[in-house]
């Protein structure tokens, strides 16, 4: 009786919160393609949550095409953190309508780890009555809802979704997921994929580049690994993103694949949606191919990393890279069970799918 009593005060705590709140604001304002699709759970959970409710999305403006036609009635808004600089009339247009919108609820979905002043700032622009956000580095006084870091290793599309269960604590996460693609995004790398031999054929994306140095490995390694898997019938393109290229152009002449083009982020997505997976270090590529449902193989550099942003279960892998790098023996075997996995679901990737 008690457990049903306290139950249903839950529910009507929700409905009292979604009944206050006509238009809602998430804020994730950080340049990472990574972090763009890892909050993509948590806006399709708000939607869950506020069915009725007008929901907007800040988002990074060369990422805002990934995610603007999606089915789950978000409007997205694309900005750029150096129009205050470099363009302050762009600025004061987007914050005039940012305030004009009167939302009753704004989410600063920066990571858990270190304070975004510009999340922050935004989040109390906005003027939202219900603000919700971290608790890092002094300013919870500023929301009306701190979530405290998460006190053991936790996924990081988990340590999104606990933001909204401060609010909603019955709405179950959503996974990440990726808008209707832009047609001359994908009829760019449908050419490209003709042009070079692979339309038709399966492939998967190698990435050997990463943001972060830690993630990285001597691209030789990269190279080894590649000629010592077993052959599945499954090609390799080597992606690569700024600053990249060079190393990237180095492994695919010594594996005679292909070098994937200069792409944009809705470009990268095109491709990565032609593939059978994605296998490489713990950057954005990384969580866009998961996002898009295909198979990743992550290399990871220690237990940690891999709980909180590599992928397991469903034909996925994290792999932790020892000491002894990417010609371990074990690393060898396991990119050989994943290949073999893909091959025996006959999982093609085709410039046609």
């Amino acid at each position: 009786m008690l457990g049903c009593r306290r139950t249903e005060t839950r529910m009507k705590g929700m409905m009292d919160i979604e009944a206050r709140i006509a238009r809602a604001l998430v804020v994730r304002p950080d340049d990472r393609l990574g972090n763009v699709v890892l909050t993509t759970g948590l806006v399709a959970a708000l939607r869950r949550a506020l069915p009725d409710a007008e929901i907007d999305w800040l988002v990074p403006r060369r990422f805002a095409p990934l995610v603007a036609d999606n089915p789950h009635r978000v409007r997205v808004l694309g900005f750029e953190k150096r129009w205050l600089f470099r363009a302050p009339w762009k600025w004061a247009a987007f914050l005039a309508e940012l305030g004009n919108r009167r939302y009753d609820l704004t989410i600063d979905a920066s990571h858990e780890h270190v304070v975004s002043r510009t999340g922050l700032w935004l989040t109390r622009w906005s003027g939202a009555p219900l603000r919700v956000g971290h608790a890092r580095g002094g300013v919870g006084r500023h929301y009306t809802h701190v979530v405290s870091p998460a006190d053991a290793p936790t996924h990081e599309l988990t340590r999104k979704h606990r933001l909204l269960r401060a609010l909603f604590p019955e709405i179950a996460p959503a996974p990440p997921w990726i808008g209707r693609l832009p047609s001359p995004a994908t009829k760019r790398i449908d050419a490209w994929l003709n042009e070079s031999g692979l339309d038709g054929r399966s492939f998967v994306v190698l990435w050997p580049g990463s943001r972060k140095a830690d993630r990285r490995r001597p691209w030789r390694e990269y190279v080894e690994l590649m000629k010592r898997r077993r052959d599945e019938g499954i090609a390799v393109v080597i992606g690569w993103g700024p600053g990249e290229e060079n190393v990237a152009r180095a492994i695919a002449a010594e594996l005679a694949a292909p070098l994937a083009p200069d792409m944009n982020p809705m470009e990268l997505a095109a491709l990565v949606m032609r593939s059978c997976g994605y296998a490489g270090n713990d950057t954005g590529p990384l969580h866009l191919a998961f996002a898009l449902g295909r198979r990743t193989f992550s290399l990871m550099p220690d237990a940690e990393t891999a709980t909180r942003w590599g992928y397991e279960g469903g034909g996925h892998r994290a792999v932790l890279v020892g000491s002894s790098g990417l010609g371990a023996a074990t690393i060898r075997e396991a990119l050989d069970e994943w290949l073999a996995a893909l091959a025996a679901e006959g999982r093609r990737c085709a410039s046609s799918s």
